[in-house]
C-alpha cells in the first residue's frame, strides 16, 4: 500500500496551532525539490504515505496522529499557542515542537493520574503574586517550601532537591537535552505552562540551569506563561523594559542568593573589592558570577559599559577551549618545532602543574614536552632585584583586601608557597630574560582572583610590563589560522 486516506482536520489544526499557512507548508515539503508538490497532493482523496511521512518530519506527531478520525479537541485553551500569541522570544520551529510535545507529555501524564485517582488540580503558590509585589519578599515568603533546608553545597543535588519540593506541590519540572548531531535545535532555556509545568533546557552549567528554573518558578507564582530563549543570568534590554520578565529575574536572584545578598549591601560604587566579594559569593552559592554582576548592574553600582566588559571576559572563560582541531598533527608539529628551536620555553614547574591538571591530558597530547631537554629547571631562579619584587608582592600584586583578612605569619606562608608555582615562575623568568623580550602565554583573564591572595597573571604582566597572550593570539601572531572541528558544526 502507498497511498492512505489522513485525518485532513488534524493536519489543519496543526497548521493552526504552529502558526503556519498551506503555503508555508508547501514551502518546507518542496525545499531542495525539483518536482514540486501541490496542495492538491495532500487534500486529495488519499496522500500517499512517503508525503505522510514528509509532513510529520515538519510537526513529530507521529502517523498514527493523522490517521486517527476520532474528532481533536479544538478548544483553544489546551494549547499555549492557541493561548499566547506573543512571547518573550521569536520561537524556531524546533522550539514550537518543543513545547508542543511537552503540552502533550503534560495532558498524558495528567490521564494516568486521572485513571489512577492520584489526579490534583490544586497547585499551591499558583498565581499568588502579582508584579506589584515586592519580588524580594515573595522569595522570602516561598522559600521555605521551595528551597531545601539542608545546606547542599553541590549544585546538582540542589537543583534535584528544588525540582523534588516542586513535585511536592504538583508542578511538573522537565528537563530537555540538546544532542550535538540534531538537524534543527532549539534555542530556549526554559518555559512554563499554565498551570504547573516547568521545562529547562540541560546546561552545561548547573549554576544556569538553577537560576532559569528559579525564574520559572518566578512564572508560576504570577501564572504568566512565556518562553524564553535569553541567558536570563544577563541584562537584556527586553528584559530590563518587560515588567515579568524583570520581576522574574529579580525574584530568582533573592530566591537563590538567600542572606547572601545583603553582602552587596556594603557597595554604592565599584571597585576592586566587589571582585573579590564577587568570587567568595559565587564560590558560597548557586548563583554564578555573571548573576551577582547582574545584580550590581541593575543596582547600578557597575558602569553598564563596565559590565558588558566583565559579562564578555566571562563568556570567554566559559566558551570551550578544548574543541578538537582540523589538521591537529601538523599544528602540533609546529608547536614542537617552536619549542625544539627555543622560541617557546617550558619551565619545570608548569611541566609539573601539567601533569597535575586534567589528569595530564596535555602532556598526552603533546607528549614532546616530556622530553627532558625541552624543560627548563626553574628551581633556582630568583629576582633580579629581590628587594624590589618581594615589594611589589606586598603592596601592588596581592589582592589588598585579601591580605588584611591574614596575620603576618599566614601571610608570609602564602606568599612563599606562591613563590614556586609556575605563575611566579614564569614571572621570574620574564624579569631576567628581559633582553630577549618575553611573552607569557597564559588563559588566564585579568577579571578576578578568585579568591586568591594574588592577582590574576595578565593583570601582574601589565604591572610589571611584561607582554602577554593567549594561545589563541600567540598562534594567530605566527600566521596560523584556527579551523575548529566541532561536532555540531559538522
Amino acid at each position: 500500500m502507498t497511498t492512505t486516506q489522513f485525518n485532513k482536520e488534524r493536519l489543519d489544526y496543526l497548521l493552526a496551532l504552529f502558526s503556519m499557512s498551506k503555503d508555508e507548508l508547501l514551502s518546507y515539503l518542496n525545499e531542495g525539490r525539483k518536482k514540486l508538490i501541490a496542495l492538491e497532493d495532500i487534500y486529495g482523496e488519499e496522500i500517499k504515505i512517503s508525503l505522510l511521512k514528509k509532513i510529520d518530519e515538519i510537526f513529530h506527531k507521529g502517523l498514527s496522529f493523522y490517521l486517527d478520525f476520532t474528532p481533536i479537541d479544538q478548544n483553544q485553551t489546551t494549547k499555549v499557542f492557541f493561548r499566547k500569541s506573543r512571547f518573550q522570544s521569536v520561537l524556531s520551529m524546533e522550539d514550537k515542537r518543543l513545547v508542543d510535545s511537552f503540552e502533550s507529555l503534560k495532558s498524558l501524564l495528567d490521564g494516568y493520574r486521572t485513571l489512577t485517582d492520584t489526579f490534583s488540580s490544586e497547585y499551591h503558590l499558583h498565581s499568588s503574586f502579582t508584579i506589584h509585589c515586592d519580588p524580594k519578599k515573595a522569595a522570602n515568603q516561598v522559600r521555605d517550601t521551595l528551597i531545601p533546608k539542608k545546606n547542599i553545597k553541590d549544585h546538582r543535588q540542589f537543583l534535584k532537591a528544588v525540582i523534588a519540593n516542586l513535585a511536592e506541590i504538583n508542578v511538573y519540572v522537565f528537563e530537555f537535552v540538546e544532542t550535538w548531531n540534531k538537524r534543527e535545535r532549539a534555542t530556549i532555556d526554559g518555559f512554563y505552562l499554565d498551570p504547573n509545568v516547568i521545562v529547562l533546557k540541560r546546561q552545561k552549567s548547573y549554576k544556569r540551569e538553577i537560576f532559569t528554573l528559579a525564574h520559572e518558578i518566578g512564572h508560576y507564582l504570577l501564572g504568566v506563561e512565556d518562553v524564553e530563549s535569553l541567558d536570563m543570568s544577563k541584562v537584556e534590554k527586553n528584559r530590563v523594559s518587560n515588567k515579568v520578565e524583570r520581576w522574574c529575574n529579580d525574584f530568582a536572584f533573592y530566591l537563590i542568593a538567600g542572606d547572601a545578598v545583603n553582602e552587596l549591601d556594603k557597595y554604592s560604587s565599584y571597585s576592586e573589592d566587589v571582585n573579590f566579594t564577587i568570587d567568595e559569593l559565587s564560590n558560597s552559592t548557586h548563583i554564578s558570577k555573571m548573576a551577582w554582576y547582574t545584580r550590581l548592574a541593575y543596582n547600578k553600582i557597575v558602569p553598564m559599559p563596565h559590565y558588558r566588559g566583565i559579562i564578555r571576559n566571562l563568556e570567554e572563560e566559559q566558551a570551550e577551549k578544548h574543541l578538537p582541531i582540523k589538521d591537529e598533527v601538523k599544528l602540533l608539529r609546529f608547536i614542537e618545532s617552536k619549542f625544539r628551536s627555543g622560541e617557546l620555553v617550558m619551565l619545570s614547574s608548569i611541566h609539573l602543574e601539567a601533569s597535575r591538571t586534567q589528569k595530564g591530558i596535555a602532556l598526552e597530547l603533546m607528549d614532546f614536552l616530556n622530553d627532558n631537554d625541552l624543560r627548563l629547571n626553574d628551581s633556582d631562579l630568583i629576582p633580579p632585584a629581590p628587594r624590589k619584587f618581594s615589594n611589589q608582592l606586598d603592596n601592588n600584586l596581592c589582592v589588598l583586601p585579601q591580605k588584611k583578612r591574614l596575620n603576618a605569619e599566614e601571610y608570609a606562608l602564602l606568599k612563599a608557597q606562591y613563590m614556586i608555582t609556575g605563575d611566579a615562575k614564569m614571572l621570574l623568568y620574564a624579569l631576567n630574560n628581559k633582553d630577549k623580550d618575553p611573552v607569557i602565554i597564559t588563559e588566564e583573564t585579568k577579571l578576578s582572583n578568585d579568591g586568591k591572595l594574588f592577582k590574576k597573571l595578565p593583570a601582574i604582566c601589565e604591572i610589571l610590563e611584561i607582554k602577554h597572550m593567549t594561545v589563541a593570539e600567540w598562534l594567530v601572531a605566527n600566521g596560523i589560522t584556527l579551523d575548529w572541528a566541532h561536532p555540531e558544526l559538522e
